[in-house]
């Protein structure tokens, strides 16, 4: 919403640092990683706080401190954090999904109740006055994607394509196979008006990072299922997998940004 709101800007001729005066963005309801909070920052010329993580079944799970930094709340909750595969416990910390079991008398009476989103919780550091461990979220367990002998988070591929990126207006992703059957990407970047970027380094560190061959190219308009943004998942809005059909997620989100007015 806030990269489709800056373009709405630009179409209609405003200045975004300038006209606006927004000195501070709350950003919630999907996936925020530091790549994409730094790229916000710089189209808005404004500090960026993913403010809270949560879900219509569980609440309001953890809230931000001064840092930028994500509070688990401990005394709402006990967490575990179990192998999304097969269940296996990892205790209270480490990476994986996050479950959950609610302490609040009257509340949902949810146990170990698990929430299908891959995190990493870490124990505080922070000098901030806010108790609870720290949570990262890497995306949904559904969302995880192989690529070559490796398997992704959407944290991890959002990460390998935004570093270093300033001033784009959205990206999306096309996974390919070659003749040989091996995997490449082709990330598709789109900027605002008097942005520039080095495509070929964008290319060698996501490449690095995700062990494929990467090309970056820059478009004047990404595919409108861009816009749906987490309204169905991540994963149907920023990826292009042509080594399969599309699935139910993503035919949703293409109905979804059919219904909206995003295509003819």
């Amino acid at each position: 919403m806030a990269l489709t709101l800056a373009k709405a800007a630009e179409h209609y001729g405003y200045d975004l640092k300038n006209d606006f005066g927004v000195k501070l963005l709350f950003v919630t309801g999907e996936m925020c990683t530091p790549a994409l909070a730094a790229n916000l920052e710089s189209v808005w010329g404004a500090d960026v706080y993913n403010i809270l993580y949560g879900s219509q079944e569980a609440f309001v799970i953890a809230t931000a401190c001064r840092n930028k930094r994500m509070h688990l709340s401990q005394t709402n909750y006990l967490f575990e954090v179990v192998d999304p595969d097969d269940g296996t416990s990892h205790g209270p910390r480490g990476t994986g999904e996050l479950t959950v079991t609610m302490l609040v008398d009257g509340v949902k009476p949810l146990v170990r109740y698990r929430t299908g989103d891959t995190v990493v919780v870490e124990e505080s550091d922070c000098d901030c006055d806010m108790p609870g461990d720290l949570v990262r979220i890497v995306g949904r367990t559904l969302d995880r994607i192989s690529l070559g002998e490796q398997r992704f988070t959407a944290g991890q591929i959002e990460t390998a394509v935004l570093g270093g990126v300033t001033g784009s207006a959205g990206y999306q992703v096309v996974i390919e196979a070659d003749e040989a059957g091996r995997d490449r990407l082709t990330v598709r970047l789109e900027l605002l008006r008097g942005e520039s970027v080095d495509t070929a380094a964008i290319a060698a560190r996501a490449t690095g990072a995700l062990g494929v061959p990467v090309t970056v190219e820059l478009s004047d308009g990404l595919d409108p299922i861009v816009s749906t943004g987490a309204f169905v998942s991540w994963k149907a809005a920023r990826i292009v997998d042509r080594r399969t059909e599309p699935d139910h997620e993503t035919r949703v989100a293409q109905k979804m940004a059919a219904n909206r007015g995003f295509t003819d």
